[in-house]
């Protein structure tokens, strides 16, 4: 993917410190987010519930508004939590989110960034709502952003989710004929193969990952950038390399240090 395109939906969620959100235990299947130590190193953390939602990232990276030039309208916001090892989740429970089917290959190098995705249809009639995360990118010296080199990365969940499109790889949530004023939330992981190496055994490269700010589609009436709340959002920040708009950061202190900027107010 082009550094250039914003990312339709930066799957859907960073934080300024690294969060203490696990993804490894998750909560009931109420979606209510959920807090417990995150295993990055040593003894894998005990085996999530297959029959739960990932945990909620704690921290919310970026909140804003999506109108098109309809009127349909829809609140959107995305975090995203503190990468784990992949094995650290149940590997029996997830379900692919993208026609990339590889969850268990290589997953003794692949680490796993929790996300979560919040929309609510602000707008005065039904309609359905598409979300994209299209995708990760590096950040590099300079500022510079470049296509994240470890390959596909495939975006997983636990057990069927409703809202995962199997359309590409890239993470693609549609929720159909929603109410004005629903809200409704999806979690789940984007997976970075290839990170683990004999020279970073802790997977800290996944740290230089960026997603552009989402997207959202309404129905057939056309889709819509997030209009992005800075006062409101967290861990945001601005790369040269980068038109039109902050990126979420998985660490942003990565980012700072490789030229971007904080956004103000984030």
């Amino acid at each position: 993917m082009a550094a250039t395109l914003p990312l339709v939906a930066c799957l859907l969620a960073a934080c300024a410190s690294s969060p203490a959100t696990s993804a490894a235990i998750p909560p009931s299947t109420t979606g209510n987010p959920s807090s417990s130590a995150a295993t990055t190193g040593g003894s894998p953390a005990a085996p999530a519930n297959p029959a739960a939602s990932p945990a909620a990232p704690m921290t919310r990276a970026a909140t804003g508004t999506a109108t098109n030039s309809q009127g349909d309208a829809a609140k959107v916001s995305v975090s995203i939590g503190k990468p784990v090892p992949l094995l650290t989740l149940n590997q029996a429970a997830l379900t692919a989110c993208s026609s990339f089917d590889v969850i268990t290959d290589g997953a003794d190098e692949t680490m796993a960034i929790p996300i979560q995705v919040t929309a609510t249809l602000t707008s005065s009639i039904a309609t359905s709502l598409d979300l994209v995360i299209d995708g990760t990118n590096v950040v590099a010296a300079g500022g510079n952003v470049n296509t994240n080199p470890n390959g596909e990365e495939p975006w997983v969940t636990y057990d069927s989710n409703s809202a995962c499109s199997t359309a590409d790889q890239d993470g693609e949530l549609e929720w159909d004929n929603l109410a004005p004023g629903q809200s409704v939330t999806w979690s789940g992981w984007e997976l970075d193969p290839d990170v683990i190496t004999p020279d970073d055994t802790s997977g800290s490269a996944v740290n230089q990952v960026i997603f552009m700010l989402p997207e959202v589609g309404f129905g057939t009436s056309g889709g819509a950038g997030v209009d992005t709340n800075a006062a409101h959002s967290r861990d945001l920040v601005n790369c040269s390399a980068v038109y039109g708009g902050p990126v979420i950061a998985v660490d942003p202190s990565v980012a700072l240090a490789n030229g971007c900027t904080a956004v103000t107010g984030s």
